[in-house]
């Protein structure tokens, strides 16, 4: 589904009293995501993975290579024709706390992007409702209980399910997780790594996961490609 040939991204340096040299952060990438599939990448701190997770949602440009998305070539395409192709690639953060806006409520976070997609699909007035209830379910929540919450009122857990069940409310193909669980407690992290393992099933969507841990990328890809990154490199995978 998603195919990346020789991906490069280069920062510029920062100024100041003394220039310092550009930062590479991808020299030449090569991955694949099959449909339905899992890819993990795994890295320490600053190896360029987050920056591979932002590009592939369209939120970061690429220098070189090219991103093919159902065999559409992104660097044919100007940067406001490749927006339908990159709505079905949802980004799930890695910190749940500064993800959701503190001053609306859960059910009107879900509701802004569940409202344009209603308007897509010509669904009738009570489908956004059904919709949240039906998400906010799909990953352990109760609809009743969060949807008139504000996001400090839940507990870290909660709050990245929600971030997930948004990130399912525009009926993504691909989700990207960054450090998904980097940020919960380790009492909680389980849970989340067995929604993200169970939505490829029964949601039918690819994962791209991101993180450090050699364990965690395992369980979470199984069946799936695990690519180690190194200083912008793929140095190994199988």
């Amino acid at each position: 589904m998603i195919t990346a040939r020789g991906l490069t991204r280069t920062f510029p340096g920062r100024g100041g009293l003394l220039q310092r040299e550009p930062v590479p952060a991808l020299r030449g990438v090569d991955f694949t995501i099959a449909d339905r599939g899992a890819v993990s990448f795994i890295g320490e701190s600053g190896c360029g993975k987050t920056t591979l997770g932002r590009i592939l949602c369209g939120s970061e440009q690429f220098d070189d290579g090219d991103l093919e998305i159902d065999g559409q070539s992104m660097r044919a395409l100007r940067p406001r024709d490749r927006a339908p192709y990159f709505r079905r690639i949802q980004m799930i953060h890695q910190d749940p706390y500064s993800a959701l806006n503190p001053t609306r409520t859960i059910g009107q976070i879900l509701a802004d992007p569940l409202e344009l997609r209603a308007r897509q699909l010509a669904a009738d007035s009570g489908w956004v409702r059904k919709r949240r209830a039906q998400l906010l379910e799909l990953v352990g929540l109760d609809p009743e209980y969060v949807l008139p919450r504000y996001p400090h009122m839940l507990s870290g857990g909660m709050r990245q399910r929600v971030v997930i069940a948004r990130a399912l409310t525009v009926d993504p193909e691909v989700l990207v997780a960054d450090e998904a669980v980097s940020m919960i407690d380790v009492s909680l992290r389980l849970g989340i790594l067995q929604l993200l393992r169970d939505l490829r099933e029964q949601v039918g969507v690819s994962l791209l996961f991101i993180t450090h841990d050699v364990a965690t990328a395992r369980y979470v890809g199984d069946g799936g490609e695990l690519y180690v990154i190194y200083r912008g490199l793929v140095v190994e995978h199988g």
